[in-house]
């Protein structure tokens, strides 16, 4: 059978697609930001009812020009995508994601986790993996596309 990792292709490794990555800076720009804006603590500390820890573990910020929280997708360690949860009730989408980036499973860690504990809890998106975290489901992930996901 061989090990996990060896077996999870994504559609680049399938495909051999090039994808943009995002810059490592842009994620700290983001997070300094959320640091100052109450708007945006006020969503993920009350509406979504998120830890310090958790913000801090998943490296949650904040985009002040799109008016919302980012969410970094690691894959095997590296910055491959930033997925946007928009705060402006009158944006055209709840969820958006940079383009031309790769498309990944949330919280990959999730699977390592789930080695030593006999299996993976699986959510329907981000936050719902970050609340299962926060609860000390440390094995959860979130599919790329959430309840759309193949």
């Amino acid at each position: 059978m061989g090990n996990l990792e060896a077996r999870i292709a994504s559609i680049k490794d399938t495909l051999q697609i090039n994808y943009v990555k995002p810059s490592l800076d842009i994620v700290d720009k983001y997070r300094q930001c959320l640091a100052s804006s109450n708007i945006a603590l006020d969503y993920l500390h009350i509406g979504r009812g998120l830890s310090t820890e958790t913000i801090e573990n998943f490296k949650l910020g904040y985009d002040e020009a799109r008016e919302a929280i980012t969410i970094p997708v690691y894959k095997r360690g590296e910055l491959i995508n930033i997925r946007y949860r928009h705060l402006n009730p009158n944006a055209t989408a709840k969820y958006t994601q940079e383009r031309g980036c790769e498309v990944w499973i949330y919280n990959e860690d999730g699977i390592e986790k789930g080695k030593s504990k006999g299996g993976i809890l699986i959510t329907e998106g981000e936050f719902d993996c970050m609340s299962a975290w926060q609860a000390g489901f440390k094995n959860v992930i979130s599919p790329a596309s959430g309840k759309d996901s193949y």
